[in-house]
Formats: structure tokens, sequence, C-alpha cells
């Protein structure tokens, strides 16, 4: 969390505008980002509240250092929205109110742009101080578990293998028995496919995340065409064998560089097995879906207050705020926060979501090389409806669309591949904050197009 503390602290010092409409436009997302990163800080202050760390000496000091977190990161939201507050709008009079000269205009301007200058001011320091607290933090954490062994983690669970996804680890578990990739032609075009060797069907994308992890691999001594015989490696046994340990203290979530946030124990066995457990994603939707059925999470927003029949000392109380930041309150709180090796999810909506924990530069390199995977299969969708379009006889706008599509596909997830590392590589001293590389224009490429069908009859 220091780094996106730092980064918010950049572009608030760097900001400019014009008062209007212009203001509005370029404080409301600052101010957005700012909630985002107080419920964040909420999130993991219960988590870590509700774990087994309180037990080790001096937890104390590091739960309060976190609750100050939240206060100061609040306090950003709210000099943010004096911002917002002070800014000059330009709307029309009630009828019979004189009409405002440009005199009057332009001193009303001056005075709003000291106010919003002091309150922008305030939010930088604000900010300065929610860095340098989570730097402490870290810290102090790291001390006090090193002074309580019990709660090291134990070699099992640091040498515990590569974290699947539930559907990367049941295609582990049916290849245990061995399969076999080959090449199927349907209606003449080549689809690869995977299957176990009782016949279940495997995604091609889950394979694929096996093999790049060294889970499997397939015998290339033969084609596609005839099948590779696929086996399960020593590393993809070990890790079955191991299947998922739950996590408990010792299974912490990297929130920045040398930043340790520890979470909770997860429910007991037997209460939800990991495929059953909700994502915070499953949660955001359930919520988005009270309202309208099919509605896009960050589109909800959800407010809460007590009725007039309750108790006094929270009657007038209320909260509100965007749905997936109340989804990650929810999911922490009933099973803890995410360990840092979790597996990311494949829905890129979920993945959306899974942005605001993966603040590490490991995991913002894993994140981005993950939707360059995605990018890819969605490429390989796009081509074979490319070849079905030709082969249909469908329009010839709508295969050199597909084309231009599937193209571009290829060098999105290129340029991500290239970007992705600079992430995990420590800044050299000549960089700067605003400093940016030139990003490459995407252009359509020819490809190999598949034979046409001319002698097709339908």
């Amino acid at each position: 969390m220091a780094r996106d503390f730092e980064a918010l602290k950049v572009q608030v010092s760097d900001i400019a505008f014009t008062p209007g409409r212009d203001a509005l436009h370029r404080i409301g997302p600052l101010l957005l980002r700012a909630q985002d990163l107080t419920a964040t800080a909420l999130v993991r202050l219960q988590a870590l509240d509700d774990s087994t760390y309180t037990s080790v000496p001096g937890s104390r000091a590091s739960l309060e250092l976190m609750a100050s977190l939240v206060f100061s990161s609040s306090l950003v939201g709210a000099d943010l929205a004096h911002v917002v507050l002070a800014n000059p709008y330009e709307g029309t009079q009630f009828a019979g109110y004189p009409a405002e000269d440009e005199a009057a205009r332009t001193a009303r301007q001056a005075e709003a742009i000291t106010k919003m200058n002091r309150h922008l001011s305030d939010t930088v320091h604000q900010l300065d101080l929610c860095a340098t607290g989570c730097h402490y933090l870290a810290r102090g954490m790291n001390e006090d578990l090193a002074t309580a062994p019990q709660h090291k983690p134990s070699t099992i669970e640091q040498t515990a293998g590569a974290a699947l996804s539930p559907a990367q680890y049941s295609a582990l578990a049916a290849l245990t028995a061995g399969g076999k990739l080959y090449e199927s032609s349907t209606r003449g075009l080549g689809v690869t496919r995977v299957t176990a060797q009782d016949g279940t069907r495997v995604s091609i994308a889950s394979y694929r995340a096996l093999a790049k992890l060294g889970l499997v691999r397939a015998d290339t001594s033969t084609s596609l065409f005839q099948g590779q015989k696929i086996t399960t490696t020593e590393e993809g046994r070990r890790v079955l064998a191991l299947r998922r340990p739950h996590a408990g203290l010792g299974t912490a979530m990297t929130a920045a560089p040398g930043i340790a946030v520890v979470q909770k124990a997860r429910p007991a066995p037997g209460d939800r097995t990991p495929s059953e457990t909700p994502t915070p994603h499953d949660i955001a939707r359930a919520l988005a879906d009270l309202l309208q059925p099919g509605a896009a999470p960050r589109d909800v927003t959800v407010a809460f207050a007590a009725r007039r029949q309750a108790p006094v000392e929270y009657r007038d109380r209320s909260r509100g705020g965007p749905v997936p930041a109340f989804a990650q309150a929810l999911h922490a709180a009933l099973y803890g926060l995410p360990s840092h090796d979790a597996p990311l999810p494949d829905a890129l909506g979920a993945l959306l979501q899974s942005t605001h924990t993966a603040t590490a530069p490991e995991q913002e390199t894993a994140v981005l090389r993950h939707v360059a995977e995605q990018i890819r299969d969605a490429a390989e969708i796009i081509r074979r409806y490319q070849y079905q379009a030709q082969w249909e006889r469908l329009p010839t706008e709508a295969a050199e669309q597909l084309a231009g599509a599937h193209d571009q596909a290829q060098l999105l997830a290129q340029a991500l591949d290239r970007a992705a590392p600079a992430f995990s590589l420590q800044p050299t001293a000549t960089a700067t904050p605003r400093a940016q590389a030139p990003q490459p224009r995407i252009s359509t490429l020819p490809v190999d197009r598949p034979p046409s069908p001319a002698t097709r009859h339908r």
C-alpha cells in the first residue's frame, strides 16, 4: 500500500486544472482512488485484528498504527472532497438575481483557487503520512514475527508449489493418470484439444497454465495429429499430494516491498471446500444482482443506515460505498485476506477486482502476464471465427475485421509481455515517477489465411 499512497501523492502534487468543469473531471478520479485505498486499509485492519497475530508481543502497536492509516487515508478523501466543494461551478442563478459580471466571476474563482490549493496541500501531507506509516508498519510486523518462531511458516508451506485455481487443480487431478494433446478437425478447421485418460475433457487454457508451471508435459516426439501423450511431472504429483493447505498466520500477503499483512485462519475443514468458498467477485456480483440482474459490480454502490427504532448509540450512523470494496470487506471478514500466492482468477471481472489487493511488484507483473495469456486465448477464439466466416462465405468485411482484431490482440499480448517485467524491477536513480516509455502503435499485420473454400458446396 505504501507504493499506492506514494503514487497518489505524485498525482495530487502534479495536478493542474482550470476551476470549474475541468477541475471536477480531474479531482473526481483522485477522490475515488483515495476512497478505494481507505476501504483496502480498513479491510486489512479487520483481517489483522481477527488473526492470531494479536497473540504476538508488540502486535497492539501494529494494530493501532494500522488504524491510524485508516484514519489518515479517510482524511485524504475528506480533503479531496473539500476541493470538490470549493470548486466554483458555472450554473445559472435563480430568476430575479442580478447576473454575475466578469469581475465578480474572476474574484469568485480566485477565492476558490486559494481554498482548493490549501486542501490539496493538506492532501499531500496526509498521503505522505500514510506512505510513511505503511513502511513503519511493515518493519514492526516483521520484527514481531521474527521474535515469535511458533508463528513462522513451516518448510512445507513455503515450498507448497504453485497456487492453482479450482479449474486448474481439477485439470491436474484429471491428468494424473495420463492424457492426450491432439489436433481435432472440426469442419475442416484444426482445433487443439486435451483429453484425460478416462475421457474427461480438459480446457486448453488450464492445460497451458499447468504446462507453463511445469506440472505437466507433453511428448513432442509425435505430431499433434497423432496425439501427444501427456504425463504429470514430479512437481505436479507433489502439488497433488500436498493438496491445498488451509491458510493460517504463516501465510501473508505482500502489500509492497517488505510489507507483509498477516491474514486470519480459514474456516475449519469441512465447513467449506476451496472450490465452494465464494470469491470476493462472487459476493460483489451477488450484491449487484440485487439491484439489477447482470449489473456490473463496479457500477453499483451500497448504503447502510440504522432504522429509527435502533439503539441511540448508532441510530444516526450510516455507511456506503462501491460494491467491490464491500465485497472484499465481507470476504475478508468471513474467510480472511487472500495469501500472496493465491491463484489469479480467470474471469476478467474478478481479475479487475483482484488488482486492489495485488499491489506487490511481483503480483502486478503476474496480473499483466495473466491478462496477456487471456488475450492470447481471445485471439485464438477470434481466429477460429475468422476462419469460420471465410469457410461459410460470410461477407468479406466480417472476415477482414476478425483478422484485424486477431492481429491487434496478438500485438497487445506481446506489448503486455514486454511491459510486465518492469513492475518487478527496482527503479533507477534517474527514473522519475511521471516518466513514461513510448508505447508501440498497434497496427494490423498480414496473417496467414486458410485455404479459400472455393470448391465447397453448401
